[in-house]
């Protein structure tokens, strides 16, 4: 008899639990994560580059990607959210160079300085082909003519 009544209690755990295990699923919020393409795409942008660390007005570095555009560069942490958006008409100067061991990208636009920071072995590299990627956009030039 103990037999039996071990037997059916353990049949009703496994049916409590599969019925929890059902209900849980079915109430489990639906978290949809956009992917960089389809940021890439409701932007606009043309070109997704590695931004480094944005170096916020408070000094504070934020990991980010630069989503350029034909007439825009947005910045975005991690999370796809945009920290900062320039328009490229007005920006007046883009440099790359050595801090430290880091490599620096600056970008002098209006009235604001923007500084992204690529630390790290590739630091050069990255930097460098943000700055060739924004300046090809910035510095067309005009076609030659035969």
């Amino acid at each position: 008899m103990a037999w039996g009544a071990a037997r059916e209690h353990k049949f009703a755990t496994l049916a409590i639990g599969a019925l929890v295990l059902f209900f849980a699923l079915l109430l489990t919020p639906e978290r949809r994560e956009i992917s960089m393409d389809e940021r890439a795409r409701q932007l606009g942008a043309l070109i997704v580059v590695n931004g480094g660390d944005y170096i916020d007005a408070a000094g504070a570095p934020n990991p980010a990607k630069l989503f350029i555009g034909s007439n825009r560069l947005w910045v975005l942490d991690p999370a796809l959210h945009i920290l900062l958006e320039v328009p490229l008409q007005q920006v007046r100067a883009l440099f790359v160079e050595p801090a430290g061991a880091d490599w620096k990208l600056r970008l002098d636009w209006d009235q604001t300085t923007v500084e992204f920071l690529y630390p790290g072995a590739f630091g050069e590299d990255l930097a460098r082909v943000a700055y060739e990627t924004l300046h090809s956009l910035l510095y067309r030039e005009l076609p030659v003519l035969r």
